[in-house]
């Protein structure tokens, strides 16, 4: 399967007139009538959203292991008790992206940060509040975009030189993605199914994440 060149689009193209389905199994074009029309429509996939957290002034959210680990350990605790999914997810020094499935986002991460904000300045002997809230969110409603997004979150190390490469920072959800699994599933619960179901396998998943990485790598140089 390729993967969909975001780039190759122009500007005059309307996203609705595209066709996906080469990619994410989600568009095909038929001639009827001298008229273009779309058959075998796949629903726009409402209820996925983007979030991000951010420190305060920038400040870090994170100053050690167990930190990491807590954080994941109440977002996998309040994920559950909304019936709510993750497909992804990084946590940097100071901010944090997640890729979320759930019918009440914003409630959510407001407990998560509240409580975390809780343990956090208990353990660390500190006073106040360090993350902002509401919560940045944003529905994320195309397939296409869905991974787009989460390329975006596990390329996020490598871009601000933190890593290497995808295995080499230990606070993403990729390691869930791979054969081998992640560390960290003794904290949270990962759904891999957005990879899986857009990907014959994870090597042309993680093929598609190179692809995608050189091209913001390419962007960044010319910024």
């Amino acid at each position: 399967m390729d993967y969909f060149d975001f780039q190759s689009i122009q500007k005059d193209e309307l996203l609705e007139d595209l066709d996906y389905s080469r990619y994410f199994g989600g568009f095909r074009r038929t001639q009827q009538d001298g008229q273009a029309k779309r058959a075998g429509y796949k629903k726009d996939d409402h209820g996925v959203y983007k979030v991000a957290l951010r420190g305060m002034g920038g400040c870090a959210i994170f100053s050690e292991k167990s930190d990491y680990e807590k954080f994941l350990s109440l977002l996998d605790k309040f994920v559950k008790q909304y019936s709510s999914v993750v497909y992804g997810f990084v946590l940097m020094t100071n901010h944090a992206h997640f890729l979320v499935r759930s019918t009440c986002t914003e409630k959510l991460f407001s407990q998560v940060v509240r409580a975390y904000i809780g343990y956090y300045c208990a353990h660390h002997k500190l006073s106040g509040k360090f993350i902002a809230l509401p919560p940045y969110i944003t529905e994320v409603w195309r397939v296409n975009w869905q991974v787009k997004e989460l390329m975006y979150m596990l390329n996020n190390p490598i871009l601000a030189g933190m890593a290497s490469k995808w295995s080499a920072y230990p606070y993403t959800s990729y390691g869930f993605y791979t054969e081998e699994g992640s560390m960290l599933s003794k904290f949270i619960d990962v759904d891999t199914g957005l990879v899986a179901r857009n990907f014959a396998s994870f090597k042309q998943f993680r093929s598609a994440l190179r692809k995608e990485l050189r091209s913001e790598l390419s962007l960044k140089s010319i910024k």
